[in-house]
């Protein structure tokens, strides 16, 4: 059950996602290593994994929340934004009362 005035998105289980493009994986394990450097995490200890991907309409959001914990040592939430024309919109991450548009 989704409630539409928290997240009005469609969403895609990890296990109905195939990424096929044979660069995919060299490029994030790069890019988890540069986030887990950045957070000063041992990027040899982080693993990517999917959880779901999240396609959004026109209109659609996702209100300002904190994710939960998905399985044990879970520390972050990696969101990879997929190349893809839009006009509009922000995404705004916020942590410890600082706040980045993109």
């Amino acid at each position: 059950i989704v409630d539409t005035s928290v997240r009005n998105t469609l969403q895609v289980d990890a296990d109905k996602v195939s990424l096929k493009n044979p660069n995919w994986h060299t490029g994030l394990t790069k890019l988890t290593g540069e986030a887990a450097t950045a957070l000063g995490v041992n990027p040899h200890l982080v693993q990517p994994k999917l959880y779901k991907l999240l396609l959004y309409e026109k209109g659609g959001f996702f209100k300002k929340h904190r994710d939960t914990e998905k399985e044990d040592g879970m520390f972050a939430t990696l969101v990879i934004q997929l190349a893809s024309s839009f006009t509009g919109g922000s995404f705004v991450v916020s942590h410890n009362n600082q706040s980045r548009t993109f």
